[in-house]
């Protein structure tokens, strides 16, 4: 997907979630989308692929609103990674389980600088399909 594709879809996605849409709306979106912007780029996603990058939509809006939150608060000083257990779960992702970092640094998890779970600066195989969240640290 092209960098203005990207944009629209952003733009899109972030206004599916002030309007409450579900997960299967917001991944019909993104399928939309997609198809519209297929001008020889990558083609329209099949529906598999419109719920995955949806899903990866979420995890980075819910874990980066959650960062904006804390560095708003006088009482969250930090962040620590807290991985979904199970098989499914990347080794990368079991080994930053418990990394503490101040919220203006970002986690170290395998070769990508991640501000948070599901954060889009980061390497593909670290975000698609995380099922990671964080946990406050205060003082």
């Amino acid at each position: 997907m092209n960098g203005i594709s990207a944009d629209v879809m952003t733009r899109a996605f972030q206004k599916a979630i002030k309007e409450g849409k579900t997960p299967s709306e917001r991944a019909l979106l993104v399928r939309e989308i997609s198809a519209a912007a297929a001008k020889g780029d990558v083609g329209p996603f099949n529906m598999e692929r419109a719920t995955t990058v949806s899903r990866a939509m979420s995890t980075a809006a819910a874990n980066g609103g959650k960062l904006e939150d804390w560095k708003q608060s006088e009482v969250v000083t930090g962040k620590k990674w807290r991985s979904s257990k199970g098989d499914r779960t990347r080794k990368t992702h079991r080994k930053a389980n418990g990394q503490v970092q101040p919220l203006d640094k970002p986690f170290e998890v395998g070769k990508s600088k991640l501000m948070f779970p599901g954060d889009p600066s980061g390497r593909a195989e670290e975000i698609i399909r995380c099922r990671c969240t964080m946990q406050s640290v205060m003082d």
